[in-house]
């Protein structure tokens, strides 16, 4: 992968790797998905779905200020032990796996419905695996251009949906706490797995510039995430209603077709293809933070190997998800599972770096180095 000072990330590109890791396919479907349960309030838990990013980039900021040169996969397997710490790490990846595959997965649902229907899933998962697995073989630094140029270059994505608020209407959104507080609660957390992936940063911040504060580039990508989120939210529910909402499959895509410009046929197409390239950041990023645990726990492969051994493996599990539907219910049963276990390992690992429990190992490691 190269040394740390070949991969050192400036602090714009970590907001826009931490932005790129958390936009992701559930944000075609997070309308419907919050409205089931919190109805026209829907876009109040998106908001509060806010605190798990906000309390992971808390975790990882006194992580790293007690052990700035270590990720945590290297204070696992010293906090742990060998055994139950590649156990952990091992678990840890598997999510970004699950991240990665799954939103290959929805690019291939809404492209060959909406864009490519002469194209079979192959076809489409080996394209988009390959420029993928390009840009998280150059390495962190690559991936960290990568999403610096395509952030602001498919920043008009998030402006799109937002010019159908003037055909919406406001009693869609009426009345304000109308579902109730404790059903506004229990439906962020549908909202709190649409904001994972910011966990990378666990795995990224020995790559960053020690003057670089994690814990203000962190805020900056989470809140723009937040409004993004909850822009898209109401701006469905004012367009389409709860009760519409709940009968499209991507009803973001849906609000898009609302917009009607002269010369362009359809601003849908052009906000699936903006859309699709923003995607691409998310895989990467997934696709470099696994090979790259991979070499970490199994040193004698490479982390470009893995990418390469990699490659047909994502292509074949990103297949296996099947139809929307299917893919949607699966991610629903695993990823709150996941956020959740997530909140409590960090929570965990956070009180024994505060007990000094990491500590030791980088005494002995330090002694060993001036002996």
């Amino acid at each position: 992968m190269g040394t740390k000072e070949d991969n050192v990330l400036t602090e714009s590109q970590l907001v826009c790797i931490l932005i790129g890791s958390m936009i992701g396919i559930g944000v075609l479907s997070l309308p419907k998905d919050v409205i089931k349960i919190s109805k026209q309030d829907g876009w109040i838990s998106v908001l509060l779905g806010s605190v798990y990013p906000l309390y992971v980039i808390f975790i990882a900021n006194y992580i790293r200020k007690k052990h700035p040169k270590e990720d945590l996969l290297d204070l696992n397997k010293k906090i742990y032990g060998r055994f139950f710490g590649i156990i952990f790490n091992m678990i840890f990846l598997i999510f970004f796996l699950f991240i990665g595959t799954e939103v290959a997965a929805g690019v291939n649902n809404v492209l060959k419905i909406y864009m490519v229907h002469f194209l079979n899933k192959w076809n489409i998962l080996t394209l988009l695996f390959l420029i993928t697995a390009y840009a998280a073989y150059g390495g962190a630094k690559t991936i960290g251009r990568m999403n610096e140029v395509l952030f602001y270059s498919t920043f008009a994505i998030f402006l799109i949906p937002l010019f159908a608020v003037s055909k919406g209407d406001i009693l869609n959104l009426k009345p304000v706490l109308g579902s109730g507080v404790l059903t506004i609660i229990k439906g962020v957390k549908e909202t709190a797995t649409i904001y994972s992936g910011v966990e990378i940063l666990f795995i990224i911040y020995p790559f960053l510039h020690t003057n670089v504060n994690i814990g203000k580039c962190g805020l900056r990508s989470i809140i723009f995430i937040t409004i993004i989120y909850t822009l898209f939210t109401i701006v469905t529910i004012l367009y389409l209603g709860i009760d519409t909402t709940l009968k499209f499959l991507w009803p973001l895509i849906t609000v898009t077709e609302s917009i009607m410009i002269p010369v362009i046929n359809s601003f849908r197409y052009v906000f699936l293809a903006l859309w699709t390239m923003t995607m691409f950041k998310v895989i990467s990023i997934d696709y470099y933070i696994f090979s790259y645990g991979l070499n970490k726990l199994f040193k004698k492969i490479s982390r470009k190997n893995w990418i390469l051994i990699l490659y047909p493996i994502m292509i074949i599990l990103s297949s296996l998800y099947g139809n929307p539907t299917i893919r949607r219910d699966f991610i629903g049963k695993v990823f709150p599972v996941y956020v959740t276990y997530n909140v409590v390992f960090i929570t965990i690992t956070a009180i024994l770096v505060a007990l000094g429990k990491g500590d030791n190992y980088a005494k002995k490691d330090e002694n060993n180095n001036n002996n």
